[in-house]
């Protein structure tokens, strides 16, 4: 899996960053649907101006149509949710 997200940041955001930037942090499977997804957060050594930036230098662009950036704390994270919602167990809703 960590091969496959440091591709996804590379195409899909633009950003190459080493797999020990990478921490996993929650593994969600639907029953329902048969969908899962495997949550991270990637800790990036770079300003987030720059991040920014580098969304534009992306080959993939549909992925990057909604980026919410925040700092990775349960406050921080609770508040980026009750903002962007409706969330489902398997990301944003809307």
């Amino acid at each position: 899996m960590t091969i496959t997200a440091l591709r996804g940041l590379r195409e899909e955001y633009g950003t190459i960053v080493d797999a020990s930037s990478i921490e996993w942090v929650s593994f969600i499977a639907d029953i329902r649907t048969g969908q899962y997804s495997l949550i991270g957060a990637v800790r990036l050594d770079i300003p987030l101006i720059e991040f920014a930036r580098h969304l534009h230098d992306s080959e993939d662009t549909w992925e990057r149509e909604q980026v919410y950036l925040a700092p990775f704390t349960s406050d921080d994270i609770a508040s980026l949710l009750e903002r962007t919602g409706p969330w489902t167990a398997l990301g944003c809703n809307s």
